[in-house]
């Protein structure tokens, strides 16, 4: 069963590129064992799903509007993300409508993510993000950049000295953060830097994220390279 879930759609170098069309090859013969879960990013929603069957050139993806009550206009452009073991991709197609689900043709261009620790991104101020510490409402929280390793966040709160007092260099951090297809998702931290903004007084803290298990680094991963592409589409 497809599931579909909500997101808002430069800073640095390209993190993808094409690969060779001998590797484009390997990779749609593995698309079509119709075992690989993708992630179709179109419109303002991400689709889960898989391939239910391949016809000539065309993959018909195991997606029914009517199963899940979410409607997809056909003949529109989307993204398609997957893995393939440890590798990340995603390629540019067009939606059609195939009697009751989605499919798309084989496509042209495959592109790989380029996994760099270092590669960091910062958020545009439209993107919808919620940031909370674990156990501590009362602290409005934002997170200002990103990488798979860490990142960087801003702490707000009606008593900014003893906010200040509260978190020390080393200490553990547990937040609950909700961006792009990362849904309330709980990561531990360990905080790295501790300053104070001459702007407006908050607390700025470098995190680094401890323990992140395989999946989780593969969302990031995946809400990076978004948000890289909506920085330079934006430049």
């Amino acid at each position: 069963m497809s599931k579909a879930s909500n997101f808002t759609s430069s800073q640095s170098s390209a993190s993808y590129k094409p690969v060779e069309e001998k590797l484009k090859g390997e990779i749609i013969n593995s698309l079509k064992s119709r075992i690989i879960p993708v992630k179709l990013y179109v419109d303002s929603r991400i689709i889960e799903s898989s391939i239910l069957e391949i016809v000539g050139n065309k993959f018909i993806l195991n997606y029914t509007p009517t199963q899940t009550g979410i409607y997809i206009n056909k003949d529109i452009l989307c993204e398609c993300h997957f893995s393939l073991g440890r590798d990340m991709f995603f390629f540019k197609t067009q939606l059609e409508s195939e009697n009751e689900n989605l499919a798309f043709q084989t496509p042209g261009v495959v592109y790989k993510v380029q996994r760099r620790e270092n590669f960091r991104v910062y958020l545009p101020s439209t993107l919808l993000q919620s940031v909370e510490i674990v156990g501590d409402r009362s602290a409005k929280v934002t997170l200002n950049n990103i990488s798979l390793t860490g990142g960087q966040i801003v702490i707000k709160s009606n008593q900014q000295n003893l906010a200040l007092d509260r978190f020390k260099l080393n200490d553990p951090l547990k937040l609950k953060l909700t961006l792009l297809d990362f849904n309330h998702q709980i990561i531990n931290c360990v905080i790295k830097f501790v300053e104070v903004s001459p702007k407006d007084g908050s607390t700025v803290c470098g995190i680094q994220f401890q323990n992140l298990d395989f999946e989780k680094t593969q969302e990031l991963q995946s809400i990076i390279t978004k948000i890289d592409r909506l920085n330079r589409a934006a430049a």
